[in-house]
């Protein structure tokens, strides 16, 4: 926001140079981050924060200035009241018509006749020009300076170019408006417009259009003054990539109070400088009140508070200076009335923080803060982050971190099928839903790495994702693809099987018991048949599978190798964690291991298969391992070849070779009772 010095000193007695009244407002929380010379004037810039639209004008930083330098404000009024010529009728009753109250709360259009268009006064036009400002003519110049000295954005139209009525309607779909500056733009209906009865005359709070704008052949004009919504002031001008002075202020709410101030400040200049004839208004909306908050104000709180000794009096002054209602209570005690634009005052303490800026922060004395001892109690499950991240980083996966924010095109691409929670205003496209599950930043992170050709990953994200009914949870992502070095240095292509057992591996080291594999179905995110649910202890605690080519492609991978995918819930997992570790000793005894080869039937669960071991063999059965399958010509159809290895040991004496044999042949006889299964 750009100001000048000249300006300010005709509403405000400064006594102050430029360069101490910078230091001040900056000081005061209105950073001033250049000024210059500008002929017999200097024109500051300053950083006007997005909370402090009351700074966006002239005034309202006169506002600032005579509180910071003690001064008295000066409003300007107009030199003679703006009053239309009521002995005729030159608008029909009808002429402003506003289809949605909420779009628009009000409009104002004043009739101005028998206006000279031409150059502007030399001062005019040093002023507008000064602030970054083009001047054009007379009758533009003037909204403009109405404009910086309000903050209330106006705009003239050329009356006679007007077709009957003004209408403030959203525009048709594919409805076109050439703009004054030249470029056509193309409409829909989350724009607003202001229109006649035929066509569309500007983009509400944004910019007019090139037939109706004032020229100088112009004789009459309409000056609008409105108040717009500025939700929907602020997503047209995104849409359509345009920023103006008068969109910069409708987006960030004017001042309901000067929305008729400024238009009457306008008339009485176009009348003293234009020669126009104010003869007739109209007006639309709802009546404009400025709604302003009441809070109650302890000084003695304040005081103790900010460490500082100030009086009741001097603090009712300084809340007076800056423009605020005072009326004391008690000794000690105020009742503030804040107005309406300054929306960043709510509650008590953000009026003690209008005292300390405006007193001074450099009288408020430096103290060290009171550091109080306190243990930070995290949740259990929290607490096995550290520990989890350890085992995952000696399984050999690495690391990765995403934002919980991501977009709803990357959630369909990933094809999970979950609900995910979206911002009502996000940032941008891509940071719009709070995220469901992990697996689409992981496939992110996977595309990326195979771009820049890493092929064998392994990677994992531990980090809380969101469901549709607003939980939060923490979720472990693995994902994993490429080939992997076994114990003998042998790079293999990593499997579906290679992921069960980091998956086992992990499970079974954190303390969470055995866990099974249960085949799943319906799964878009997996290819078909390829899909599991993780059970612990009898509780689904996650999925795995592989994932489908289809959504590899909607993340740009094209990865020859195939890539799997677990994702593990920690909430129900952390159910099946046990209360104690027990501790084993070391085997003193030797174990004895039998391989056995199987044929079993391909709809027959490997889970099924281990259960049946387990139950036969008791206390005898140390471990079960899967170490290889087959199909082909010597298997029949529909059946797959399995070779399990069983390794057989007791705590407290060597097991004979022949009980060995007498549990395989039992085991052999259940598995072909209860399962089917045939010795290959």
């Amino acid at each position: 926001m750009k100001f000048s010095y000249n300006w300010l000193k005709d509403y405000v007695q400064i006594k102050v140079s430029p360069k101490v009244l910078a230091e001040k407002l900056t000081m005061a929380g209105l950073e001033v981050g250049s000024w210059h010379q500008d002929n017999n004037d200097v024109v500051f810039e300053a950083e006007v924060t997005a909370n402090r639209s009351d700074c966006l004008s002239i005034l309202g930083i006169a506002q600032e200035a005579a509180a910071i330098t003690n001064s008295r404000l000066k409003i300007p009024s107009p030199k003679v009241k703006p009053r239309p010529n009521k002995s005729k009728k030159y608008l029909k009753s009808d002429f402003i018509s506003i289809q949605n109250k909420k779009d628009c709360a009000f409009y104002r259009g004043c009739l101005i006749v028998d206006v000279k268009v031409g150059q502007s006064p030399q001062w005019l036009r040093q002023r507008v020009e000064s602030l970054g400002m083009r001047s054009v003519n007379n009758i533009v110049d003037i909204t403009n300076y109405c404009l910086l000295e309000y903050g209330q954005p106006l705009h003239a139209f050329d009356y006679n170019k007007i077709t009957e009525q003004i209408v403030v309607r959203r525009a048709k779909k594919g409805e076109k408006i050439l703009n004054i500056d030249g470029v056509e733009r193309k409409l829909d209906e989350n724009i607003l417009v202001i229109s006649d009865k035929n066509k569309a005359i500007a983009i509400a709070g944004i910019m007019g259009d090139k037939l109706s704008e004032v020229s100088p052949q112009t004789k009459n004009i309409l000056l609008e003054s409105a108040y717009f919504q500025p939700l929907l002031i602020r997503r047209a001008s995104r849409q359509l990539g345009v920023s103006t002075d008068s969109s910069y202020r409708f987006e960030r709410q004017v001042d309901f109070a000067r929305v008729i101030q400024a238009q009457n400040r306008a008339i009485d200049l176009i009348c003293e400088i234009a020669g126009g004839k104010f003869v007739d208004e109209k007006t639309e909306g709802k009546k404009l009140s400025s709604p302003s908050q009441q809070i109650r104000f302890d000084c003695a709180k304040a005081n103790n508070f900010l460490c500082l000794d100030i009086s009741t009096d001097k603090i009712k002054q300084i809340f007076t200076s800056l423009g605020f209602s005072c009326k004391k209570l008690t000794k000690d005690i105020l009742s503030v009335r804040i107005p309406a634009l300054r929306r960043d005052i709510k509650i008590e303490e953000d009026l003690s923080e209008e005292l300390s800026r405006i007193y001074g922060y450099d009288k408020i004395a430096s103290t060290a803060p009171a550091i109080r001892s306190a243990r930070i109690e995290n949740s259990p499950v929290e607490m096995l982050k550290p520990e989890m991240r350890g085992l995952l980083c000696a399984l050999g996966f690495n690391e990765t971190i995403n934002y919980s924010l991501i977009s709803k095109d990357m959630i369909e691409s990933s094809c999970s099928g979950q609900d995910a929670v979206r911002l009502e205003n996000p940032l941008s496209s891509e940071q719009e839903c709070l995220r469901p599950g992990l697996v689409a930043g992981l496939l992110n992170c996977l595309a990326y790495n195979l771009n820049h050709k890493n092929t064998d990953l392994k990677l994992f994200e531990l980090g809380h994702v969101f469901t549709g009914d607003y939980s939060e949870d923490l979720c472990l992502g693995l994902i994993a693809t490429g080939k992997l070095v076994d114990s003998w240095q042998i790079k293999k292509e990593f499997d579906i099987f290679s992921l069960k057992g980091d998956i086992e591996n992990f499970i079974s080291r954190m303390g969470f018991g055995e866990v099974k594999f249960i085949a799943s179905e319906g799964n878009n995110l997996f290819s078909q048949g390829e899909a599991a649910k993780i059970v612990c202890q009898g509780r689904e605690v996650g999925i795995q599978g592989r994932i489908d080519n289809r959504v590899l492609s909607n993340f740009g991978i094209k990865n020859p190798s195939p890539v799997f995918y677990t994702e593990i819930f920690i909430k129900d997992l952390y159910q099946c964690r046990k209360d104690k570790k027990k501790f084993m000793p070391l085997p003193v005894f030797p174990s004895i291991i039998r391989d056995m080869s199987l044929i079993v039937k391909s709809s027959v669960q490997y889970e099924e298969i281990v259960d049946v071991i387990r139950q036969e063999a008791g206390e005898y059965l140390k471990a079960v391992k899967l170490i290889d399958k087959y199909k082909g010509e010597q298997i029949a159809a529909g059946c797959i070849g399995l070779t399990i290895s069983l390794e057989f040991a007791l705590a407290d004496r060597t097991l004979k070779d022949e009980e060995a044999g007498d549990l395989q042949q039992r085991i052999t006889r259940r598995l072909n009772k209860e399962l089917a299964v045939q010795i290959r």
